[in-house]
């Protein structure tokens, strides 16, 4: 019962059970804590979870309380087999949990009548004016790591205090610096102003502007210079890849 055909010809009774049997407040912890696919599962929740609150037998308010059961879960799962999983693993799992935590803010805003339909159309706009100018990819050096989002850098532990969360020290610890060129191989000059091209192989999901922060500061770190050196900018996305592990960030020196 994973396709949306499916889900429309079965009767209200065998929806509510479909849903009841997986994601009832008694059952969901378990659910998502022995399931192979937590992504799979996570999009199966969604599409019952959509057509119980349309059909009112759950409130958003309930929807909300799922998904931060299924963030806590996720979270445990991660610190519980943090040896076993992979670095793009983790990393895919913390972006799951980025995105059920914008799920929770989109569900909340529609309780509070929010709409974020003007702040994405000035996002668009914004990527399509940066990918006006584009020097050629081929001078580019490239590192074979997937970009890190913004979004997904920084978490609260309490209302004034922000730490790292555990998906970006990750990233940070096993970012490939051994594929970057000698300073000498940039050409460029540090006492003039500096403009930074940056492209991304990247999943088709993240905002390219999101990228740029993380970008910078590792790639300015490396050559002993803060990330202020970078006065202009020219981003833009090379193309879109499937996996985490096929991503790749590009970048390049000008003055």
């Amino acid at each position: 019962m994973n396709q949306g055909a499916t889900l429309e010809r079965v009767s209200a009774e065998e929806q509510a059970k479909a849903f009841n049997v997986k994601y009832s407040k008694y059952r969901i912890r378990k659910t998502f804590m022995s399931c192979d696919d937590i992504p799979g599962e996570y999009k199966l929740f969604c599409e019952l979870s959509k057509i119980e609150r349309e059909t009112k037998r759950i409130k958003n308010e309930d929807r909300i309380t799922m998904c931060n059961i299924i963030i806590d879960v996720i979270e445990q799962r991660i610190n519980n087999n943090v040896l076993n999983y992979r670095t793009w693993e983790i990393m895919q799992l913390q972006e799951l949990v980025g995105e059920i935590k914008n799920d929770v803010i989109r569900l909340t805003n529609k309780m509070h009548g929010g709409d974020k339909t003007a702040q994405t159309k000035k996002i668009r706009q914004l990527e399509r004016r940066l990918s006006k100018l584009e020097l050629p990819i081929d001078k580019y050096h490239c590192i074979n790591y997937h970009p890190f989002s913004e979004n997904r850098q920084y978490e609260s532990l309490t209302k004034n205090k922000w730490v790292k969360t555990h998906a970006f020290k990750t990233w940070c610890d096993y970012f490939p610096y051994f594929q970057m060129p000698k300073e000498e191989e940039l050409n460029v000059d540090w006492s003039k102003p500096v403009k930074m091209h940056l492209a991304y192989d990247h999943i088709a999901k993240f905002d390219t502007a999101n990228f740029t922060k993380s970008a910078i500061d590792m790639i300015t770190r490396y050559y002993d210079h803060d990330d202020n050196i970078v006065q202009k900018l020219d981003i833009r996305t090379n193309k879109h890849v499937m996996s985490f592990k096929d991503g790749k960030i590009y970048f390049y020196f000008t003055n």
